[in-house]
């Protein structure tokens, strides 16, 4: 794993935190990003909304079509040149996913890294036999960049040449998740932690009446309290509302079996 960020670099002057969203969007998305804004705000950095019409075009457009529905190499990408481009202007640029939410403005730090810095994931899923593993991976659901960093140019051009040869369907983390955690070891970025993502199975787990095993290996594998946490699902979710809600009322860090209560009071 690159090396994590020590807690004594924060955010100063010349910082720019961007997110992006659809202009039709669920209320508890909005509730989200407002979150960021308030952290941005309490941090003394800008805050800058692109929208995903102007958001999603940035990507060239053959690795657009090429991607057909599967839509998270672009926004992969679209990031990534939005960030270069707001570099031109400030010295370092944060990106936050729309739906991530901030459950302790003060002690949520996205320090300033040397180069480029991405969110340490914990993410859950079935092996062969169906026991419940935790993997240990890099994402980009919260990261960061500095002008004179070189990462984010070689991020690009590699995503670019993978997606060029790779046959379709494209995996959904190509120019993501799967990418950046190829790099684990490699010292090319540094890694943001106490950030928590609620994935499909954790979310399917909650419904199925399995969740137990599956938040007490989660709690494990994770083993630091959470600032943060990526929902990471879908729109169409039903009960993600009220679980932002609840969430949003904590207003302070938590261990994820704090977190589980809260999710099986609405699932």
């Amino acid at each position: 794993m690159p090396d994590s960020l020590p807690s004594d670099r924060n955010l100063t002057d010349s910082t720019v935190v961007f997110q992006s969203a659809p202009r039709r969007r669920a209320r508890w998305v909005d509730q989200c990003m407002e979150r960021v804004q308030d952290w941005a705000t309490n941090k003394g950095a800008e805050y800058h909304f692109v929208e995903d019409e102007d958001f999603l075009c940035r990507p060239p457009l053959w690795v657009r079509r090429k991607c057909e529905r599967r839509i998270n190499p672009v926004t992969d990408l679209a990031r990534l040149l939005v960030a270069e481009e707001l570099l031109q202007c400030f010295d370092l640029a944060v990106w936050f996913d729309a739906d991530f939410l901030i459950l302790d403005l003060e002690r949520l730090r996205v320090p300033r890294p040397h180069d480029a810095a991405f969110s340490r994931e914990v993410w859950v899923t079935d092996s062969a036999d169906g026991t419940p593993t935790a993997r240990e991976n890099v994402s980009n659901y919260v990261c960061a960049f500095r002008c004179e960093g070189r990462f984010l140019r070689r991020y690009y051009r590699r995503a670019l040449d993978l997606i060029a040869r790779a046959p379709a369907p494209l995996n959904l983390g190509i120019a993501g998740t799967t990418f950046l955690s190829s790099f684990c070891g490699a010292n090319e970025f540094e890694v943001i932690h106490n950030l928590g993502n609620i994935g499909p199975r954790i979310a399917g787990a909650l419904k199925r009446g399995d969740s137990p095993a599956v938040a007490d290996l989660y709690e494990q594998a994770l083993g630091e309290e959470l600032f943060g946490v990526n929902m990471c699902m879908s729109l169409s979710c039903r009960e993600t509302p009220d679980v932002v809600a609840r969430l949003a009322r904590l207003q302070h860090g938590a261990r994820f079996a704090e977190l589980y209560g809260i999710l099986t009071q609405v699932t």
